[in-house]
C-alpha cells in the first residue's frame, strides 16, 4: 500500500464496548463514527443483556463486591476527593438524601461483572426516590470527557440491571426492577435495602430502574453537554439517549463542606423540542 494511504479496518465490538471506545477522543470526534452510532442505536441497546451476575443460580450474594467498601476518617476535603471518594466517603454522596433530585443514595461501586475481568463494570452510584431507582455514572470535578462516553456508560449500565424484555416494553415502566432489587436485598449487604418507596405494598414489582449521569457544574465534561453539538449528527445521538438518560449537576455548598445536586438543564435541548 503506498505510503500516506489510509485504510478503514473493521473490527468486530461489543455493544458493551462502546462507552469504552467512546474514552478515546480521536473516536468520540470521528463524525462518521457517531453517524453510525446513531443509526445503529435501537440494535446497540437490545443487545445489552442482563448480567448473568443477577440470574446465576450458583451466586448466592449478589453484591460480593470485588473489593471491600471503605471506611475513612472524616479528614477530607470535598474538592481533594478522587471519583471513588466522591461516592464512597461519608462527605461525598454516600448515605446521602438529596430529595428534589435523586432521593437517598443507598449504595457506591455496585457490581456487574459475572466474574473478574469480564468487563461489565460497577455502578457508581445508586439511589432510591420513591418507586425510583437511579442507576448513576458519577464524573469528577475536572472530568474532560465527551459527554457521549458517560452517556453511554449510564445506559449500558442501567441495560445490565434491567429486567428481561423490560426495554421492549418500555411504556409499561413499572416492573423493571424485580429481580434486581430482590437479589440486592437478599445480599443485605451492610444492611443497606431498598426500602417500600411510597409506602405501598410490593415494592419490586413496581420499582422502576432510571440511568443518570452526576456531572460537576463547572467541569469541562459539564460544559460541553450543555453546549449544543456543531453538528447534527451528535444532536441525533444526543437525544435518543437522552430519553432514557437524566443529567444531574452538583456543586458545593456554600462553606464547600457538603454537595448540592440539581437537574442539569440543556438549553439547546429545551430549544430543538419546541
Amino acid at each position: 500500500m503506498p505510503r500516506g494511504t489510509k485504510k478503514r479496518m473493521t473490527v468486530p465490538v461489543r455493544a458493551i464496548d462502546v462507552f469504552r471506545l467512546l474514552g478515546v477522543g480521536v473516536i468520540a470526534s470521528d463524525e462518521s463514527f457517531v453517524k453510525e452510532l446513531n443509526a445503529a442505536f435501537d440494535t446497540l441497546i437490545r443487545r445489552i443483556h442482563q448480567t448473568p451476575r443477577l440470574t446465576d443460580p450458583e451466586r448466592e450474594d449478589f453484591l460480593s463486591y470485588s473489593k471491600p467498601h471503605k471506611k475513612n476518617d472524616g479528614k477530607t476535603t470535598l474538592r481533594s476527593m478522587s471519583e471513588e471518594e466522591l461516592c464512597s466517603l461519608p462527605g461525598g454522596f454516600m448515605a446521602k438524601d438529596y430529595t428534589e433530585t435523586i432521593g437517598k443514595v443507598l449504595d457506591y461501586q455496585v457490581p456487574l461483572e459475572a466474574k473478574t475481568g469480564s468487563g461489565e463494570g460497577v455502578v457508581d452510584l445508586i439511589s432510591e426516590k420513591g418507586n425510583t431507582i437511579y442507576v448513576i455514572e458519577v464524573k469528577s470535578w475536572e472530568n474532560n470527557e465527551h459527554p457521549l462516553r458517560a452517556l453511554f456508560e449510564a445506559l449500558t449500565f442501567w441495560l445490565e440491571l434491567l429486567d428481561k424484555g423490560a426495554l421492549k416494553r418500555n411504556q409499561d415502566k413499572s416492573g423493571n426492577a424485580e429481580l434486581f432489587v430482590r437479589k440486592y436485598n437478599d445480599s443485605n449487604r451492610d444492611q443497606r435495602q431498598f426500602t417500600l418507596g411510597d409506602g405501598k405494598e410490593n415494592f419490586e414489582s413496581k420499582a422502576c430502574l432510571v440511568p443518570a449521569i452526576l456531572l460537576y457544574a463547572d467541569s469541562p465534561i459539564c460544559q460541553k453537554l450543555c453546549k449544543k453539538p456543531e453538528r447534527s449528527c451528535y444532536s441525533a445521538l444526543y437525544k435518543k439517549i437522552l430519553k432514557y438518560v437524566q443529567c444531574f449537576s452538583y456543586r458545593t455548598g456554600d462553606k464547600g463542606t457538603s454537595l448540592q445536586i440539581k437537574k442539569l438543564e440543556l438549553p439547546w435541548l429545551k430549544r430543538a423540542k419546541r
